[in-house]
């Protein structure tokens, strides 16, 4: 639910615990995400320092709570930051990547979504969230060569002793080779 939670929040200087963890609690016990976005906005307004990680929070928080624009325009921000300084944070870099990717994709802005799921590097790029996320979006797209690709990266990437899960992408894996099968006899 949180985007770069787990490595940012804690090390916002002491003059922003409090609103952070503010922020946090009103999403956690009321799902007030209003709140959460109002107190985070607040914390950017005061001081600039450690924006991209409090960006990737209120852009998760606009993830969660649907406003897909806000979202996009906050993670733009944070990849922006991210990528102009140090370029040791992968993982966040990732994490954000991946996160505007979801909303682009709730926006039907499938081009740049696949964009940013590429972008993804070292084993996140191999997650099985992210490559079902990526398949599906080619699938929207019509390339279907390009979903099966990665249904085949998906099968063997996967626990196959969650039957349930591996027998789901080789069903919809299946499905499109059994599509794009009847579309080439068709044009015949």
């Amino acid at each position: 639910m949180y985007v770069c939670l787990n490595n940012g929040s804690d090390t916002l200087q002491d003059t922003r615990t409090v609103p952070t963890t503010l922020a946090a609690l009103l999403i956690d016990a009321r799902q007030n995400f209003a709140g959460a976005i109002e107190q985070y906005g607040k914390i950017l307004e005061d001081d600039a320092h450690d924006s991209e990680v409090l960006l990737a929070l209120r852009g998760g928080v606009f993830l969660v709570s649907n406003q897909l624009e806000l979202a996009v325009g906050d993670f733009t921000k944070c990849i922006q930051l991210l990528q102009g300084g140090s370029g040791s944070d992968h993982e966040r870099l990732n994490t954000v990547l991946y996160s505007r990717a979801r909303a682009l994709q709730g926006l039907a802005n499938y081009d740049e979504a696949i964009k940013d799921f590429e972008a993804v590097k070292g084993p996140e790029m191999n997650s099985p969230e992210l490559l079902g996320n990526l398949a599906s979006t080619y699938e929207v797209l019509g390339q279907v060569d390009q979903a099966i690709f990665v249904y085949d990266k998906m099968v063997e990437a996967a626990d196959k002793s969650d039957a349930t899960s591996y027998a789901s992408i080789l069903h919809r894996r299946a499905a499109l080779s059994s599509f794009q099968i009847s579309m080439t006899c068709a044009s015949k």
